[in-house]
């Protein structure tokens, strides 16, 4: 057996179990989390001498990782998976200000198309003002010839009708500030 084929053998037995729980912990899906390790072990066996790898698990585990975020960005998110998977990124390892930008603008997505479900027409159109068009409460009531409490009770309306339907625990005030930034 020749150095690659070693190489290739022993890590992946020696560290496959790892791999593909970190990967499904991120992709949520047992099959993808197969077919991303499986790609990372073959991206290094089609490359295995131009590399220098010299920590074997750091660079699976990077190399999982990335594969795991790409990976993602073919699926479509429910909203339980994509609260999930975001955790499970932001506790294992720091994400790029390019993937949070990306899970949050999705979380945003998933907020959105929340309340257009389940918010009265007038809740709706005012909290689309607040956090899509970034209207204060008194450019809303001038815009909709309604008072500013009248705003405060819309907003605080559809956050809590948000917080309730939506089926998991997202921390809509976090993305909601994120909006207002």
């Amino acid at each position: 057996m020749n150095l690659k084929d070693k190489w290739i053998n022993d890590h992946f037995e020696l560290y496959w179990d790892e791999l593909y729980c970190y990967s499904c912990n991120i992709v949520r899906d047992r099959q993808l989390a197969e077919d991303v390790v499986q790609e990372v072990f073959v991206q290094i066996w089609n490359n295995f001498h131009q590399l220098s790898i010299l920590d074997a698990k750091s660079y699976l585990m990077r190399s999982v990782r990335n594969r795991s975020i790409l990976a993602l960005k073919t699926v479509d998110f429910d909203t339980i998976q994509l609260e999930t998977v975001y955790h499970t990124l932001t506790q294992n390892e720091n994400l790029s200000e390019e993937e949070q930008g990306y899970y949050k603008e999705e979380l945003v997505h998933l907020i959105f198309a929340k309340a257009k479900e389940v918010l009265p027409k007038r809740c709706l159109e005012v909290f689309q003002l607040r956090y899509g068009s970034h209207l204060s409460y008194k450019q809303i009531a001038e815009q909709l010839s309604i008072s500013e409490s009248t705003v405060d009770k819309q907003i605080h309306k559809a956050i809590k009708s948000l917080k309730t339907n939506l089926p998991y625990a997202i921390d809509v005030m976090t993305v909601l500030v994120f909006l207002s930034l």
